[in-house]
C-alpha cells in the first residue's frame, strides 16, 4: 500500500513460515517504494506511457531473481503507481538490493544511449 511511504521507505512485516529465498526461518521482507519515472518514455501529455511500464515490469521480473515474484510462484509483488512515477515493492531484502542494482543500471544505459545521440 502506498499511502504514507516516502522514496527508500522500508518497512516490515513477517512472511508467515515461507523461506523461499535463504531458507532463513525467520526472514524479514520489506516494502520499499522506487521511483521510475525517469526510466519511462513520456507520453503524449507528458504522463508516463503505459506501455513503458508494461516492458519494465516483466524485465524487472525476469531478470531479478524470477522465482521471487508472485507470478512465477513466488512472494514478491510490484505495483505501480502512475500519479507519482513510482514502483512499490514487497520483497526480501537481498532482492530489494537487486532491485536497486537493476534499475541503476537500466539508468546507466540510458543516460549511454542518450550521450551517442
Amino acid at each position: 500500500y502506498r499511502r504514507g511511504l516516502t522514496v527508500g521507505e522500508q518497512v516490515g512485516f513477517q512472511k508467515g513460515e515461507e523461506s523461499w529465498l535463504l531458507k532463513e526461518p525467520n526472514s524479514k521482507w520489506r516494502q520499499r517504494v522506487y521511483r521510475v519515472a525517469d526510466l519511462l518514455e513520456p507520453g503524449k501529455d507528458t504522463q508516463v506511457s503505459q506501455l513503458s511500464v508494461d516492458a519494465l515490469i516483466p524485465s524487472l521480473q525476469t531478470d531479478v531473481l524470477p522465482s521471487s515474484w508472485d507470478k512465477n510462484g513466488g512472494g514478491g509483488t510490484i505495483a505501480y503507481f502512475r500519479s507519482t512515477g513510482e514502483f512499490v515493492i514487497n520483497q526480501h531484502p537481498i532482492t530489494h538490493e537487486r532491485v536497486e542494482n537493476y534499475l541503476n543500471q537500466r539508468r546507466l544505459q540510458q543516460k549511454k544511449a542518450i550521450a551517442k545521440e
